[in-house]
């Protein structure tokens, strides 16, 4: 379990939640979530790993593109 100190360090960081956003109202693809967010892509790919490894979010591979869903 996440202690709540950790959960708040991860949201806190403005373009995680802003990630989290996007994924709550629809799965993404990682190139969808660069293009309507105006970041690179390493960027989305390292807060996306935070997010990932927290539990915060799910990846799935479909023909080679990784969409992006916010757990629930």
């Amino acid at each position: 379990m996440k202690s709540v100190e950790s959960v708040f360090d991860i949201i806190a960081e403005p373009n995680r939640r802003a990630i989290l956003s996007l994924l709550v109202s629809s799965q993404q693809a990682v190139g969808e979530i660069e293009r309507q967010l105006r970041m690179p892509q390493p960027t989305v790919s390292k807060h996306l790993r935070v997010l990932r490894e927290a539990g915060f979010v799910e990846s799935t591979v479909d023909a080679g593109e990784a969409s992006l869903t916010a757990e629930t």
